[in-house]
Formats: C-alpha cells, sequence, structure tokens
C-alpha cells in the first residue's frame, strides 16, 4: 500500500507527461512477454525468459514424426576468424542457440562462436580467440550469445565481452570492463543479452555477485551494481546471532548447511 500510494503520488507530481511515460513502460512491459515466432532472440527466447514459441507447424499430433534434418560438429568445424585454423575434438556444451533470420548463433565447447545456416546446417563463420590470434584466452564456458545492432555478443578469458561482426565473425570490440578500476567477478558461465543499445552481463561464482551494462557500439561500461555484501560485513541480527553477510556461499545459520570451509 505504502509503494502504491508513492507511485500516485509520483503520477500526480509528473501531470500531462506521466500518460506518456507509464503507456511506454506498459508497452515495454508487455513486449518483453510476447512469445517468440520465426526468430529466437535471445536465451530464454523472450525477455520474459519463458522459452515459449507461437510457432504452431509442429504439435501434440506429430512431433513424434520429427527427426534430424543435419548435423554439425561445432568442436571440429575449422576455425575461419581471426584467422583459420583446424577443428577440434571437444565435447560438452551448455549453450542456447539463438535463431535470427534463418541464422543460429551459440557458443562452441572451446570458448568459440558459431554461425550455423539453420535450413542446410552449412557454416557460415567460425571465431576462435587465442592469445596468439586475439591477444586474450578463450573462456570455455557459456551459456549463450546475444544479437543486436549487426554484432554477436560473447565473452571470453580474463573476464572481456567480445563484439563480433554479424556477417562475418571478425573481432569488433574486446573489453575487461571493471568498476573503478576493481574487477567485477567472473564472467563466464552466463549468457549475454542485448537491448536497446546495450549488453548485460552478469558473473558466476563471484564474491559480490556483480552485474554490469555495456555500450553495444564499443563496449564502454555503462553501470554495474552489487547484489552481495563484501566479505566481512558482519552484521548481528534481532536473536543476537551475528553473521557475515558476504559469504554468500557459506551460511552456517541453519543445521541443513553445508559451507565450503
Amino acid at each position: 500500500m505504502r509503494l502504491r500510494r508513492l507511485v500516485v503520488a509520483l503520477m500526480a507530481t509528473a501531470g500531462v507527461g506521466v500518460g506518456l511515460a507509464v503507456t511506454t513502460v506498459a508497452q515495454r512491459g508487455a513486449a518483453c512477454c510476447e512469445p517468440t515466432g520465426g526468430d529466437w532472440p535471445k536465451n530464454g527466447g523472450n525477455y520474459g525468459n519463458q522459452s515459449y514459441s507461437s510457432l504452431t507447424q509442429i504439435t501434440r499430433q506429430n512431433v513424434r514424426e520429427l527427426g534430424p534434418a543435419w548435423l554439425v560438429h561445432a568442436s571440429a568445424e575449422p576455425v575461419t576468424s581471426p584467422v583459420p585454423g583446424p577443428g577440434t575434438d571437444h565435447s560438452g556444451q551448455q549453450t542456447t542457440p539463438v535463431a535470427i533470420n534463418g541464422v543460429l548463433y551459440f557458443d562452441t565447447p572451446v570458448g568459440g562462436v558459431m554461425a550455423v545456416d539453420g535450413a542446410t546446417g552449412a557454416v557460415k563463420w567460425k571465431w576462435q580467440p587465442s592469445p596468439e590470434t586475439s591477444g586474450f584466452a578463450p573462456s570455455s564456458t557459456r551459456r549463450g550469445v546475444a544479437v543486436g545492432e549487426g554484432k554477436v555478443y560473447t565473452l571470453a578469458g580474463g573476464n572481456r565481452v567480445v563484439a563480433l561482426n554479424q556477417e562475418t565473425g571478425a573481432q569488433v570490440w574486446a573489453v575487461q570492463p571493471t568498476a573503478k578500476g576493481e574487477p567485477l567477478g567472473n564472467t563466464a558461465k552466463v549468457a549475454t543479452i542485448y537491448y536497446d543499445g546495450m549488453v548485460y552481463v552478469g558473473t558466476n561464482d563471484s564474491p559480490r555477485s556483480a552485474a554490469y551494462a555495456v555500450r553495444a557500439s564499443d563496449g564502454a561500461i555503462q553501470w554495474w551494481f552489487y547484489s552481495a555484501y563484501p566479505h566481512g560485513t558482519v552484521f548481528t541480527d534481532v536473536n543476537g546471532r551475528t553473521f557475515d553477510a558476504g559469504d554468500t556461499w557459506t551460511t552456517k545459520s541453519t543445521p541443513n548447511d553445508t559451507p565450503n570451509d
């Protein structure tokens, strides 16, 4: 109720302009959860991560008739960018492909990115970084790329965010975002998300669970925030028990916890 009164007060203060603002927010909110169509533009499908498609060609009646149309070994395919090279026999995958205009974009098991024709399985390009060719190593475990403004956004070693040319796989920029010079945490086992000129990135296995946004055009960091206190931040609860608010993985507040001591 208190929040509702605050919203009403802000609307009254905004005056004439509030109608347009509320309409815009409502439109964006509705658009976030519309089912996907011919494209699967991000990990999770739509911005609501509902993983639901509005396509109707596949039904409960004919799903049993589906079979493989083509197969591509992501690791075995030759590298095309930044310099041509052979494939590998690595396996293991934790990514979700995205589909844009009939082309699939996805991470490879050894830290690269591929673009594949969705109808035929023909490889359009395959990017694979290395210290020798790119100046940095790959990051093997990632959860999905993002596409926007003619670029494909992925992650690489050293907690880097990388933008590739959507048509060729050539590197456009690579950055190591920091919080005023301080590392934001491990950036690897997450999916990148593009929206409205920005690329949004989370962190994994990090002490403060940071998230941040970089500008899609050049990778410049725009903001960051932490969802956890730093280690060593001690509080006392109403029962007089003290705890370290930063030890999100090592709490001992209940008998069933399994701290990583």
